[in-house]
């Protein structure tokens, strides 16, 4: 194993590469907790109590111009979520609250001279989808859906009205694409050919797919570990080889460049920012740790995701595709 003497003497290759300007930076609100569905594998810190509640915005607009302040890059992807923010039972007036708080975020990105995206997360179960359409096209707003095969629908009226939804907006080019999470219940499903498998691949073969680490509070029985990913992620690339993560290890590979992903470093929730990026100084000690990333063949390209570096496993599951990759003979 490679030793090194100090973080500080890799550190300058480490920024060039994570720091670049013209990487996104993300950031992530959550307005309130109330939902309109009781997901099961719902990550214990997203499970506010708080209702929905205007009058409250306005602190989270405040908390978001301090963030816009914070960052040093210059493209912003604004993702808000809930809870639910497009529940039926919310009122037309909830919506115009919605609308003027969407507009101000925009003017604050203006005002920062920050180029921005902004979209709302979303499980597309609502009927009234007219004032969505509206909100949506008036702040310039994209929706990223959910779909998971296990544990989100309790009922095939819930998945035929995501789907209905899924036409709707991506007839109107207002879908952006459909995560799923990496939790150990939808591996299982997918490889299994379990439940709603058939679902998944109408979406597969209608829109872009991706999906996102499953993060639990603690170290428990639901952590997913790099080697259940290895395993993961070289039966999408059997498979489903149009998934998002997969398509951009691909490229990664072939070109020899890394993709720029988003770095997911502001959290906004409880009306307040909670959380700003570590600057990668606690990832570095994991890399070292546990990763030994710096000496990898694939360092130069890889986008290894820093929620996968926190989680402390050892093993990478970006190194086992990246050598899947190479002993097929992919250029």
């Amino acid at each position: 194993m490679k030793t090194y003497y100090s973080i500080q003497s890799v550190k300058p290759k480490h920024q060039g590469f994570f720091y670049d300007e013209k990487t996104p930076q993300e950031i992530s609100i959550a307005l309130f907790g109330e939902c309109n569905l009781r997901c099961n594998f719902c990550v214990d810190n997203l499970r506010f109590d708080t209702k929905c509640h205007p009058e409250y915005f306005q602190y989270t607009i405040k908390a978001f111009e301090k963030a816009i302040a914070y960052t040093k890059k210059s493209n912003i992807i604004i993702r808000v979520f809930g809870g639910e923010l497009l529940q039926d039972k919310f009122s037309d007036a909830v919506y115009l609250e919605y609308k003027n708080f969407f507009l101000s975020l925009a003017n604050i990105c203006n005002a920062y001279n920050k180029q921005f995206k902004t979209f709302i997360a979303t499980n597309l179960v609502h009927k009234k989808a007219s004032r969505v359409l509206d909100l949506l096209k008036e702040c310039s707003i994209q929706l990223s859906a959910s779909f998971d095969l296990h544990g989100r629908f309790n009922k095939q009226s819930q998945i035929d009205l995501f789907l209905e939804n899924c036409e709707l907006y991506s007839r109107e080019k207002l879908l952006s694409g459909i995560g799923f999470l990496a939790s150990r219940d939808n591996i299982n499903a997918l490889m299994k050919s379990g439940e709603n498998v058939n679902v998944f691949e109408v979406l597969y073969n209608k829109y872009r797919i991706n999906f996102d680490y499953f993060s639990p509070n603690s170290y428990d029985t639901k952590q997913i570990t790099e080697e259940e990913l290895s395993t993961f992620c070289e039966f999408l690339l059997a498979k489903y080889p149009k998934i998002e993560n997969i398509q951009n290890l691909v490229c990664a590979y072939k070109t020899k460049h890394a993709s720029k992903y988003p770095c997911p470093g502001i959290l906004i929730a409880h009306n307040t920012l909670i959380y700003q990026c570590c600057d990668f100084s606690y990832a570095e000690k994991q890399y070292i740790k546990n990763k030994n990333c710096f000496s990898c063949k694939h360092f130069a390209y890889c986008s290894h995701p820093c929620i996968r570096l926190m989680s402390g496993h050892s093993g990478c599951h970006v190194k086992y595709i990246f050598d899947k990759l190479e002993s097929k003979g992919y250029e």
